[in-house]
Parts: C-alpha cells; sequence; structure tokens
C-alpha cells in the first residue's frame, strides 16, 4: 500500500495574486502556511478488476471514463494507471473550508498514484502534475498556491511569474519570530462549507496589486516579529478582498469578525475562496477571543505550522 500525507494550508497575505489572469500581466506573490491539519491518500492494488475509490463517497468502475469524481479520474489517465487499484481519501477537515483541500488532495493522489507506478515523484512535480490537471486538464478556476504550499509545507513566500512558472522559498525569519506568528494565529469555523469553483468563478482581479503589495509588507513584518503589524494588515487585506465578489462574505460573517475584533483580534479574513469555511485571526493574546467565538457557535481549530510538507509515509 502507498500512503501519503499531505498538509493543508492557511494563505497568510496576498492571496488571490496568483489568479492567472493577474499572474500572467502582473505576478503575483503570496505568504502561505502549511498546517498540522492532514489529507491522506492510499493507493492499493487489488486482485479484481476495475477501480474502487473510497473519498466522501463510494465508487466502483471498470473503466476510468465511468469515474465520476473528476480529479481522480484524470489522474488515472495522467499516470496511466491499471484497473487494478483502490484508492481511499481521509481527511482531518471536510473540503469547502478554504484550507486548499482540493489542491492537497491532488498534490497527495499525483504522489500515490506516481509511486504506484514507479515514477518517482518528489514535491515539486507532485506540485506541478496537480496544477497541470486541475488548472490546465480539468480548466478549474484558481492559481496555484495551494499545490506549492501543501507541497512543500512550511511558512513560505511564493512568486507566481507570468509564464506560470511558481518560485517558492520558506520565509527566512528568526525561529523566535516564526514561533510568534504561530501562537498568534487562530483559526475559526464558520460551520458553512461552500463551492470554491463557483466562488472563484465570481471573483474580480480588483484590487489586487494593492493585495500583493500587503503580501511583500506582510513577509516584512514576519521576518521583524511584528505581529500588531502583520495583524493590521491583515485588516486591510480583509477588507480588499471582500472587493472581489460580493459573495465573499455575509451578514453571519461580518457579525463574526466583528466579534473578533471586539475581543482581542488585531486583524483576520477568511481563508480560501471565501463565502465561508474558516475565519483567520491574528491576537497576541486570545484569552478573551476564543470564548467569545465558540459562544457564537464558531469553535477555534487548534493547529501548528507543517515544515514537511507532501511525503509518503508508507511504501508497502
Amino acid at each position: 500500500m502507498i500512503l501519503a500525507r499531505v498538509p493543508l494550508r492557511i494563505s497568510i497575505a496576498g492571496g488571490g495574486t496568483d489568479d492567472p489572469r493577474y499572474a500572467k500581466e502582473d505576478g503575483g506573490f503570496a505568504i502561505t502556511a502549511a498546517i498540522s491539519q492532514y489529507i491522506y491518500i492510499s493507493v492499493n492494488k487489488t486482485f479484481t478488476e476495475g477501480y474502487k475509490l473510497r473519498y466522501s463517497e463510494t465508487e466502483e468502475a471498470d473503466g476510468i471514463s465511468a469515474i465520476k469524481h473528476p480529479i481522480i479520474r484524470e489522474a488515472l489517465k495522467f499516470y496511466d494507471v491499471p484497473p487494478n487499484v483502490e484508492i481511499v481519501s481521509l481527511a482531518d477537515i471536510p473540503s469547502g473550508t478554504g484550507l486548499g483541500s482540493s489542491g492537497a488532495f491532488t498534490v497527495g493522489l499525483c504522489m500515490a498514484l506516481g509511486t504506484f507506478m514507479g515514477v518517482k515523484i518528489d514535491q515539486r512535480t507532485a506540485a506541478v502534475h496537480a496544477s497541470q490537471i486541475e488548472l490546465e486538464i480539468l480548466g478549474r478556476p484558481g492559481g496555484r498556491q495551494d499545490h506549492w504550499a501543501c507541497a512543500f509545507g512550511d511558512v513560505r513566500a511564493l512568486k507566481f511569474g507570468r509564464t506560470g512558472i511558481v518560485y517558492g522559498t520558506p520565509v527566512d525569519a528568526p525561529i523566535s519570530a516564526l514561533d510568534a506568528l504561530d501562537d498568534s494565529l487562530h483559526l475559526y469555523y464558520t460551520g458553512t462549507r461552500r463551492d470554491a469553483d463557483e466562488i472563484l468563478a465570481t471573483q474580480t482581479t480588483d484590487g489586487l496589486d494593492e493585495i500583493k503589495h500587503l503580501g511583500y509588507q506582510a513577509h516584512h513584518k514576519i521576518v521583524a516579529g511584528d505581529i500588531v503589524g502583520l495583524g493590521k494588515l491583515i485588516n486591510e487585506h480583509w477588507f480588499l478582498k471582500r472587493r472581489r465578489s460580493d459573495a465573499m462574505s455575509n451578514t453571519a460573517i461580518d457579525l463574526a469578525y466583528a466579534t473578533a475584533l471586539a475581543n482581542g483580534a488585531i486583524g483576520g479574513k477568511l481563508v480560501g475562496a471565501g463565502g465561508g469555511g474558516f475565519l483567520l485571526t491574528i491576537a497576541s493574546d486570545a484569552t478573551a477571543l476564543t470564548p467569545a467565538m465558540a459562544e457564537i457557535g464558531m469553535p477555534e481549530v487548534p493547529f501548528t505550522f507543517d515544515h514537511v510538507g507532501a511525503t509518503l509515509i508508507s511504501t508497502l
């Protein structure tokens, strides 16, 4: 059995500038962090013909073309996988919550299926293949941020080139600054899942120049260990992000964000495409923040940074 583990991610600043409509003209930049919440993909050879799939649904198909799950179907075609395989997916966090689950799933699937077929799949190759399957073959909206953030792990600075090339390096900050960042970031579940593709399809490129500039500023704040300054930038980022789509927020989310600010948060924003999922906040002291969010039905999901990225934890 091949078993791959891939971290989910949070986008700290600059998210959205990987949008191909923007990046191909002006280039993008974002700060992301992989977190200790994971997706697991197992691939196992079976003794019977056909494809057996277990994710949020169960499928059995004689041929690839009969498979309903579009990413699994195209990944099986991509690696030319014969019909004697079982694929099982498990996740710590449900999909549709803004933590890059689709990108993480596809990266893990590429790493596991490629290995199953005897192809050497490192983190970069998994990210490249995953983005090809989602963006080029399936034509899904969105950019390459999630594939690189989940594949490589760490708190990472990602540059999105005009030709589609992604350049990424870990943020070169003192350990004390990264520890302070880790301690100050808090995730609260809004209780709402949404279809990221539908939200992304409504988004414009409005405000992405300012968001990219905030990404560079956030990079400097993280290196300097300036949590208060970073929180103010993320607050500004949220209001710029809201300009991109009317579906980005709603009355309940606005009230939740106001509650966070009134109880110690310096700034915050919905992670991912918006419209629901997780609210990411930054606070030097969450003593009042976490109980206040729980009172309005938004529990905290604890995490730390993942520094490993996508990995194979079994190749038996």
